[in-house]
């Protein structure tokens, strides 16, 4: 009885082993330890024609592995032994393509079809976490004789690509499912998916799986680089809300922007415009640099719409350069107007300066540095003739470095709660004079903060604001730029929190402005009420563990002032919202929270921020953020774009503060998740409650619908944190009846809001 290992290949991050021999009929096991005895996965797996093939890990260290054959008894009836070397693999894997050895095609990647003798193991994604830790979610099948009993416990060990432990805490269970295969009644699987804590930014890694009380085979998996690189990227593509790094980003901007036959275009049209006002362009110079000046003043002069006149105000004549370009601009061009201080007042009082001398019907506020589009203005003119009763303007922008047009922002519409935390508006601002004039003029405590608080202040007295769509403005990084430093300004940090908290003040809602940590000219709101009204929490039908575990949460609270509700149990999908609004008929507080079953609030003060922040007037539906118990993201509001429905930042890493903040920082959205929603009694009522017999569970995304297409606001609150179980999606087998429900939930919602799903959403990026 021979046992031979010869012909050697590599694939899928593994190393593949052809056992020749003469035992017939043995079944077969391997293990295998590295030079530091540390014990790394290797399994048999037999071809068609039963040829047994030993499969071990891809690693960059040697192994020592040993391969027994036994008998129907059990009994040792064969046993090899064997080194993998890892240079050597590779160079016999290498030869025997070469050579088009023929056996190779049959072992090379021979066990990526799962065997029913062995769990089914996958990496879903790799989530960064931080720069020690990132977390690996992964989803182990395995078929189950009997559904009813208690579900033995699944080991997971994830190494490096020298077989060292690279798990850096212990695993976190995010669903665990038992249900039939599609196509066999009576059998029955069990999937289950884990977060992992692994060390960050491996290159490789193997993910090596068992349940030894299940009575099946364990597997593993090898991830290489461009899996790793799939892993981390692919699930991220479309939560990304609206800013950040695109590197085709450029060649889009100068294939979309206005060539020349659009800007003439624009000026025989911008003509016939029954509205055509005038813009007042402020520049505040001081010791700007000549040819960012010129630069700067070029892309003001060559606007296609001519109804306009450019303020220059000097607060730097010392400056002799800069004080002869000055002059030889305005003396070159009527619409060029000069005011010179005879000091730097700083940038409010110089900006003020320019208002005092503006004679437009709108004054846009431009930095000394910076580019503009030529067909700007016009866009504005544009929306004003759309949009009459418009007073205030903002628009797309990016940033200029060394020539490249880098960092896109996209901009949501307007969002007075994402403008609380942030001066999103930033660029071009513009104002309608008489708006300016109607408030208290500035000094200079808000200097580095003045646009944001004129936003906030304008914003407020606003009948109507105008966002251009458009990529029209560019913003110049450089050493002084905060462009490039957002902390390059820190006294503005402090202006900041004292725009919005004066704006809180004029509203009438208690509440300041903390820092959000490492975002600078981010605030979090934080509310201070002295205390909030009545409040009834109703749970949505659910499993009996989801509806306990919800209510548990809820009770652990110890409120004197909530009340609990739940609803009755129902046999189909479609009569949860039925059964959910007969429960809240007995609700008696003044204000509502409805929770998905499942749902579980785990920290009193991040509930208490939300319940406040559904009491605002100017608020119909505050909806928080749903994390998995790993700390990621479950959900964060929806995006609709033409008929699709987008989870926002599905997976990110709860504190991960990318794109503007906008994953942990309150903002507008058009629907939240719909898992949690909170809401006064009184809006409750004027929505006329939930609606019945909806197709699935879609209950909170329709209310918050419902509230969307009255023009009443929707606030994400993110900084408040609701946890939630699985996607069930990841676990689920029965993929044509998902899919089937899905497309009948964006039925119903494309059916009863085309005015929503059909366009663009207000609040994210345009998917290029």
């Amino acid at each position: 009885m021979t046992i031979k290992l010869s012909t050697t290949t590599r694939g899928n991050g593994k190393v593949f082993t052809l056992i020749e021999t003469d035992l017939v009929g043995a079944s077969w096991e391997a293990s295998a330890v590295t030079k530091g005895n540390d014990k790394v996965p290797a399994k048999v797996h037999l071809l068609d024609d039963g040829t047994p093939v030993l499969v071990v890990a891809g690693l960059a260290v040697d192994q020592s592995v040993s391969v027994t054959a036994r008998d129907t008894n059990g009994a040792i009836i064969g046993q090899a032994r064997h080194t993998v070397s890892a240079r050597g693999a590779a160079l016999a894997s290498k030869a025997n393509t070469l050579l088009k050895n023929p056996r190779v095609a049959a072992l090379r990647n021979c066990d990526q079809d799962a065997s029913t003798t062995e769990l089914a193991v996958y990496a879903l994604r790799l989530i960064p976490k931080g720069t020690e830790c990132d977390l690996l979610h992964a989803l182990v099948f395995f078929a189950v004789v009997d559904p009813a009993q208690e579900p033995p416990a699944v080991e997971l060990e994830v190494l490096d690509d020298r077989g060292r432990s690279a798990v850096l805490g212990e695993p976190v269970l995010l669903g665990d499912l038992v249900e039939e295969f599609p196509d066999y009644p009576g059998v029955y699987y069990r999937a289950v998916q884990y977060s992992i804590p692994i060390t960050h930014e491996m290159g490789w890694f193997c993910l090596s799986v068992s349940c030894p009380e299940a009575g099946i085979d364990p597997n593993f998996i090898c991830m290489q680089p461009h899996d790793m690189f799939g892993l981390l990227n692919f699930w991220h593509t479309i939560p990304f809300g609206f800013e950040g790094a695109d590197p085709n980003y450029e060649a889009w901007l100068k294939s979309t922007r206005a060539n020349a036959t659009d800007l003439e275009i624009q000026r025989r049209d911008q003509a016939t415009l029954p509205i055509r006002p005038k813009f007042s362009v402020v520049v505040p110079l001081y010791h700007t640099p000549i040819d960012f000046f010129h630069d700067m003043a070029d892309s003001v002069l060559g606007q296609t719409y001519p109804n306009f006149e450019l303020i220059l105000v000097n607060s730097t004549p010392e400056d002799a350069d800069l004080a002869q370009a000055v002059t030889e601009l305005a003396a070159a061009d009527e619409r060029v107007r000069v005011v010179t201080l005879d000091q730097n007042y700083g940038i409010t009082e110089n900006t003020n300066a320019g208002i005092d001398v503006a004679t437009g019907d709108f004054v846009s506020f431009f930095d000394h540095d910076d580019l503009l589009e030529p067909d700007l203005l016009y866009w504005y003119v544009r929306g004003i003739n759309e949009y009459p009763e418009t007073d205030l303007l903002y628009c797309d922008e990016d940033k200029l470095l060394d020539g490249h047009y880098v960092e896109p922002f996209y901009k949501p519409d307007w969002s007075v709660l994402f403008l609380e935390t942030n001066n999103y508006v930033c660029h071009l601002l513009t104002v309608r004079k008489s708006v300016i004039d109607a408030l208290p003029r500035p000094t200079d405590v808000y200097d580095g903060a003045q646009d944001h608080r004129l936003a906030l202040a304008a914003g407020e007295l606003a009948r109507n604001v105008y966002h251009a769509r458009r990529m029209l403005y560019h913003w110049r990084i450089h050493s002084a730029s905060t462009a490039g430093d957002g902390a390059a300004k820190p006294e503005s940090l402090v202006a900041g929190r004292r725009a919005i908290e004066e704006h809180f003040e004029r509203l009438g809602i208690p509440a300041r402005a903390d820092d959000l940590p490492n975002s600078p000219h981010c605030y979090v709101p934080v509310y201070t009420p002295d205390a909030l009204p009545s409040v009834s929490a109703v749970v949505s039908p659910g499993s009996e563990e989801q509806v306990r575990r919800t209510v548990e949460s809820l009770e652990a609270l110890g409120w004197d002032n909530l009340q609990i509700l739940t609803s009755d149990p129902v046999a189909e999908r479609n009569e949860v919202s039925t059964s959910f609004a007969r429960a809240v008929e007995g609700a008696t507080g003044e204000l509502l929270v409805l929770l998905a079953a499942g749902a579980t609030v785990r920290e009193a003060a991040s509930f208490e921020q939300l319940l406040a922040c559904a009491t605002r007037p100017d608020v119909a539906i505050a909806c928080p953020k749903t994390v998995f118990p790993d700390g990621t993201n479950h959900g964060n509001g929806l995006a609709f774009h033409e008929r699709s429905i987008l989870h926002m930042n599905r997976y990110f890493y709860q504190d991960l503060n990318a794109d503007r903040a906008i994953t942990v920082l309150p903002h507008d959205v058009s629907a939240g998740s719909g898992h949690v929603v909170a809401l006064t009694r009184s809006t409750y009522d004027e929505l006329e409650g939930l609606t019945e017999g909806l197709p699935q569970t879609i209950w909170g995304v329709d209310l918050c619908l419902k509230a969307r297409v009255r023009g009443l606001r929707i606030a994400q609150h993110s900084p408040s944190r609701i946890e939630f179980g699985f996607v069930r999606n990841d676990l689920t087998l029965d993929m044509e009846s998902t899919a089937l429900q899905s497309e009948s939930d964006r039925s119903y919602l494309l059916r009863t809001y085309p005015e929503v799903l059909s366009l663009p959403d207000h609040y994210y990026k345009p998917l290029l």
